[in-house]
């Protein structure tokens, strides 16, 4: 579902693997990876969003970096 063509779609897909991760990291245990691979591929704000407020929640160093990387992003 993360690469699927509609925003809408990709957005509720990260909620979903977001809060099955929180509450049973087992069953996804490569969330972290495949989240942070997306948001280096994602344009879409929305989705952009839901993708770091994952990894800040789930990965704060992951989020870090790609802050990082996106800094220049990020402040225009």
């Amino acid at each position: 579902a993360l690469d699927h063509r509609h925003a809408y779609v990709k957005r509720n897909a990260l909620l979903a693997i977001f809060c099955i991760y929180k509450i049973h990291p087992t069953l996804i245990p490569d969330a972290v990876e495949l989240v942070s691979e997306f948001l280096r591929k994602e344009t879409d704000a929305a989705c952009r969003r839901n993708a770091f407020i994952m990894l800040t929640e789930c990965s704060s160093s992951v989020a870090a970096a790609h802050l990082s990387e996106f800094l220049d992003d990020v402040l225009s």
